[in-house]
């Protein structure tokens, strides 16, 4: 689902509808990470994921559980009108902190690219990418 409506929004309001439906950029699961990947071994989650969009690119950071977190996944793509890729800690420019905290962005960034997403979300689904 790519941005086909006349409602766009620009990439602050993507960064702060993110950090609305999933909680505050570099969130935790848990303080053991082995600990939760036994208790949570049939969960789609990953360590360190990147939320990113090919209109704004990574819009959030942080630990996420794709299967508890699906319903809040789906509404923030129903809301900013777009597909969300989950992409592991190393997949993807990691949230550019100046902007995300100034608004100032910054040259050369490096755009993600879909096919290393271990899953991708839109409004209506949560599918496996082509990295799970």
């Amino acid at each position: 689902m790519t941005n086909t409506t006349t409602e766009t929004l620009d990439r602050k309001a993507a960064i702060d509808a993110a950090r609305e439906a999933l909680g505050n950029v570099g969130a935790m699961l848990s303080n053991s990470k082995s600990g939760y990947a036994v208790s949570h071994a049939n969960n789609l989650f990953a360590f360190n994921a990147n939320v990113c969009t090919r209109e704004y690119g990574t819009i959030w950071s942080g630990d996420l559980d794709v299967t508890v977190s699906e319903q809040a996944l789906k509404a923030l793509a129903a809301k900013i009108h777009t597909d969300l890729f989950i992409l592991w800690e190393h997949d993807a420019e990691p949230l550019d902190w100046d902007y995300f905290l100034f608004g100032e962005e910054r040259q050369g960034m490096t755009p993600f690219s879909p096919d290393k997403a271990f899953a991708i979300v839109s409004a209506e689904r949560v599918q496996r990418g082509p990295k799970c």
